[in-house]
């Protein structure tokens, strides 16, 4: 399970969001929506750990995955192949990925509707500000 209790998050005297509370279960999905710059992704990350909160609480496992919309990265990886890197936890510190991992990958791309962008240059693929 991951979730905040009534968290906040504060920059200075500004806060962007506060008394959230939501919790998703193990095999469940939430999507976060709104309109830009009203603070997606710092709830995204605050969730992660990466962003601290000012208030509240939060729940998630010791590890999980995230991909950044914006990376340093000059890997030119496929749709399939960011999914496939989900799996990476498993495999262990020199494993590489399985046919079983593979056919994980596509059936995740299939349950969210998104087999259309497994071939697609993961760095070319719309962040959703309108590139």
């Amino acid at each position: 399970m991951i979730g905040l209790e009534n968290a906040s998050v504060s920059f200075g005297s500004r806060t962007l969001f506060s008394g959230v509370s939501f919790t998703v279960s193990v095999g469940r999905s939430m999507a976060i929506l709104g309109p830009n710059g009203r603070g997606k992704t710092t709830l995204l990350r605050a969730l992660l750990g990466f962003q601290p909160l000012a208030k509240g609480s939060r729940q998630a496992p010791r590890v999980a995955g995230y991909v950044p919309q914006h990376g340093a990265s000059q890997a030119k990886l496929t749709g399939l192949e960011v999914v496939i890197m989900g799996r990476a936890a498993r495999l262990g510190l020199f494993g590489q990925p399985s046919a079983e991992d593979r056919a994980a990958a596509e059936q995740a791309l299939v349950e969210v509707g998104a087999c259309h962008l497994a071939e697609l240059r993961y760095d070319r693929m719309s962040g959703g500000s309108g590139r």
